[in-house]
């Protein structure tokens, strides 16, 4: 009789735990930290706020999310090239790093020049746009 009482009573309680395991894996996935999850169930203040099954399922979420978040990052890099250039950055180590020609100095009074002179041109065509 003992055990009768017992099975009527787990289809909910099958039911809730497999809703918390699916909710606890989406959080995961939305990468929400441990400390937010337990808050947003209700868990906050617990000495032990998770199961190890809970605990599991958290963690399988988180993965799943982050895979999915690199499969959409190098989607991403087929269209953009700003995304693949951090991308290789993150992952490859890779840099832009310009290679100066030292054997050629840089005239910066001929660059001064022709900074002045440009504006120069600028400043005419405007007053005679205006006149």
């Amino acid at each position: 009789m003992a055990q009768a009482k017992k099975a009527a009573a787990d289809p909910a309680k099958t039911a809730k735990k497999a809703e918390t395991i699916k909710t606890l894996e989406a959080l995961g996935a939305a990468q929400c930290p441990l400390d937010e999850v337990a808050f947003i169930m209700d868990r906050v203040g617990h000495k032990r706020p998770f199961s190890n099954a809970e605990l599991k399922a958290y963690k399988k979420g988180r993965a799943q999310g982050l895979k999915d978040l690199r499969l959409a990052q190098l989607d991403m890099a087929k269209k953009s090239v700003p995304m693949a250039t951090m991308l290789g950055r993150l992952y490859l180590g890779q840099s832009e790093q310009r290679e100066q020609d030292e054997s050629a100095p840089i005239d910066y009074a001929g660059i001064k020049e022709r900074i002045r002179d440009k504006l120069a041109v600028l400043a005419l065509s405007e007053t005679a746009e205006t006149d």
